[in-house]
């Protein structure tokens, strides 16, 4: 569709900007220098080219948005949330705050699980260093479950890939007491 209006735009914007003995196989092969074109011509033309490439931009940045849409969320409200909470999340990571790095961990595999393979190590760690915790022992169930659902995503996302399952039978050994 875009194409048809896109040939449908030029050839009505060639026919204003030419003289009408003008063919366009004419302006082709005389490529409108300044002895066999007018300057008025030549300035027309170059409105229609600066039109033309306007046009093509506009036309194709709705491609551009549906192919971001993939990783970083179904729309735009989805992006500005994914990136926000990848931020937050990977921030308070790399500083040790396991606790509040999973939250916003979480909500990165909700809206955008495609965004990064490496969030789902990532959170892995994060949940290992909370069940390791001595503090926060009273919510060591809590944990578990959020393990598990760990792996669900993972393998949703990836495939029944032989490296989870192994990752996957470990932790329910470790944490199975």
């Amino acid at each position: 569709l875009h194409v048809l209006l896109f040939t449908c735009y030029l050839n009505a914007q060639i026919r204003k900007a030419l003289p009408p003995t003008t063919t366009c196989r004419h302006a082709l092969n005389t490529k409108l220098s300044h002895r066999t074109a007018s300057s008025s011509t030549l300035a027309a033309m170059q409105r229609t080219m600066r039109r033309i490439i306007i046009f093509m931009v506009l036309a194709a940045f709705p491609y551009t948005s549906a192919c971001a849409q993939g990783k970083y969320g179904n729309s735009d409200a989805d992006s500005v949330n994914c990136i926000q909470n990848l931020s937050l999340y990977f921030e308070y990571y790399k500083l040790g705050e396991y606790n509040k790095a999973l939250e916003y961990w979480e909500a990165v595999v909700r809206i955008c699980p495609n965004s990064n393979k490496n969030h789902f190590a990532n959170g892995r760690d994060i949940l290992y260093n909370l069940l390791d915790n001595k503090r926060i022992q009273s919510r060591r169930k809590e944990f578990i479950k959020k393990l598990h659902w760990l792996y669900v995503k993972w393998i949703e996302r990836d495939g029944s890939l032989q490296e989870i399952l192994d990752l996957q039978e470990q932790d329910i050994e470790k944490y199975k007491k």
